[in-house]
């Protein structure tokens, strides 16, 4: 199977996440078929990485157009959704944390910055 970095659903144009997961295989092969002639290396001749688009092009087809390696592939994929998500909710008490800090810092941040104004003034005084 292709690498996982890739998307392999943005790779033929298609949409990704629960929307690429409902696409038939139809709508799969004729976005590949549009792809495929769009990005075709006799089609850009001056394209010097025509080819490995192209390859790229081929490798994600491969992977969706075969109904177990897609289910495994949108597996993975929801996995990772998941996993982002539970990164975001879980990194949300650690911003309301730092908020906290910040908050608890500021008085601090003025009185030192009022210390300094008063040095200051005492040695511009002639």
């Amino acid at each position: 199977m292709a690498g996982d970095e890739d998307e392999h659903y943005t790779v033929l144009g298609l949409p990704s996440g629960e929307e690429g997961f409902q696409l038939s295989s139809e709508e799969i092969r004729r976005a590949y078929k549009r792809k495929a002639f769009e990005l075709h290396p006799d089609k850009r001749p001056d394209d010097e990485n025509a080819k490995q688009k192209f390859q790229k092009l081929q490798s994600s087809y491969q992977v969706l157009k075969d109904h177990t390696s897609r289910n495994q592939y949108n597996d993975r994929l929801r996995l990772k959704i998941l996993q982002g998500r539970r990164r975001r909710s879980s990194s949300e008490p650690e911003k309301k944390k730092q908020k906290q800090q910040a908050h608890r810092s500021f008085p601090i941040v003025l009185l030192l910055l009022g210390l300094i104004n008063r040095i200051v003034e005492r040695i511009s005084q002639p």
